[in-house]
């Protein structure tokens, strides 16, 4: 855990953990920063992420989180994950060998993204949960 100081006298912490193991080439890291937690695989991956917050070049300026944003609507987006690199990861891991992984292929290269938005209306608690398809 570690803390830094603005200029504008706010506070921001950041903790999180990786994890690494010999069946994967590069760890998985998590961090939460702020009000978010970003998840990422390969080393340094989570910083560029944290640091692109907020420009068109970060990931708030990819066609599939726009689609997200879109489709929670006046929710807000509180998660987002973006099926692509997770299965170039099971297939770099070795999936792409198994048939099981191959059958079920063009099903899930179907998939773009899970978002997840939630808040308020009236005296309602609203949660929705949208996957996108391609």
């Amino acid at each position: 855990s570690s803390e830094m100081t603005t200029d504008s006298s706010e506070q921001i912490t950041q903790s999180g953990f990786q994890v690494e193991s010999s069946d994967l080439p590069q760890p998985i890291q998590v961090i939460q920063d702020g009000n978010r937690i970003i998840a990422g695989y390969g080393g340094g991956i989570v910083g560029e992420i944290i640091n692109s917050s907020g420009k068109t070049s970060g990931l708030t300026g990819t066609p599939g989180f726009n689609r997200a944003e879109e489709a929670v609507g006046s929710l807000g987006l509180d998660a987002y994950l973006s099926f692509q690199p997770i299965f170039e990861l099971a297939e770099n891991l070795g999936a792409e060998d198994d048939p099981g992984f191959q059958s079920a292929k063009r099903y899930l290269n179907s998939l773009d993204f899970l978002a997840v938005g939630s808040g308020n209306e009236g005296d309602r608690a609203l949660l929705r949960l949208v996957v996108g398809l391609k």
